[in-house]
């Protein structure tokens, strides 16, 4: 049996108790990490970073993420470096995020990365950034799984605002940008199809306040 933990990550957000208790029935982790209120993100990721695994594999969620599918075949049969799940998100369909499956020669080689001073890349996603440099190092790729989980559905207007706020300064160029405009209009839609769906109120309002601000 390979030893798997849960790295659970949380700022307060609404699902977090129901989160949690999705992961540890859906994972079955011999241990559960709890990564609590640190901001910004890049302090709950070296605080994940910190710890002395004892394992084959980490999980590291987060507590917007409702995972309603039994993973412990797949964890238990998998021996990729790293798999991205794809989760259907409330806002963007169908993406991999918020469910990060990692090897442990991995996350010790993330916890060996030194982060470039004002790299741009770490500010906005350090994370990833940092998972992307172990891999390099490693010669390793990516692999991507689709999972029933549920992301950003049932969460408070604050945590929108602020999440919709980041996004938009993370996709101010190409084709993110273009990808984050079909968003909007697809906000819109379904608030009139819906009656004014307050959740995507808040998210296109956030965008464009961060656009103004911009400008």
């Amino acid at each position: 049996m390979k030893k798997i933990d849960l790295v659970f990550r949380t700022v307060g957000e609404r699902t977090s108790d129901a989160a949690l208790e999705l992961a540890v029935k859906n994972i079955q982790p011999q241990q559960v990490h709890i990564i609590e209120n640190f901001k910004p993100f890049s302090k709950a990721v070296q605080q994940m970073l910190a710890i002395n695994y004892d394992c084959d594999f980490v999980v590291f969620a987060d507590a917007d993420c409702l995972i309603f599918e039994d993973m412990v075949p797949f964890l238990q049969d998998n021996n990729l470096p790293y798999v991205d799940c794809y989760v259907l998100d409330k806002f963007r369909g169908h993406i991999h995020c918020g469910v990060h499956i990692t090897r442990i020669d991995v996350v010790r080689t993330m916890q060996k990365i030194e982060i470039p001073e004002g790299d741009r890349q770490y500010v906005l996603r350090p994370e990833s950034s940092t998972r992307n440099l172990a891999l390099r190092q490693l010669n390793q790729g990516k692999a991507f799984k689709r999972f029933q989980i549920f992301h950003d559905f049932f969460q408070y207007y604050r945590d929108i605002f602020v999440k919709y706020m980041i996004r938009e300064l993370r996709n101010r160029k190409g084709y993110l940008e273009a990808k984050l405009k079909v968003n909007q209009a697809d906000w819109i839609t379904q608030s009139e199809d819906r009656g004014e769906e307050r959740d995507f109120i808040v998210a296109n309002y956030a965008v464009n306040y961060s656009q103004r601000r911009r400008n």
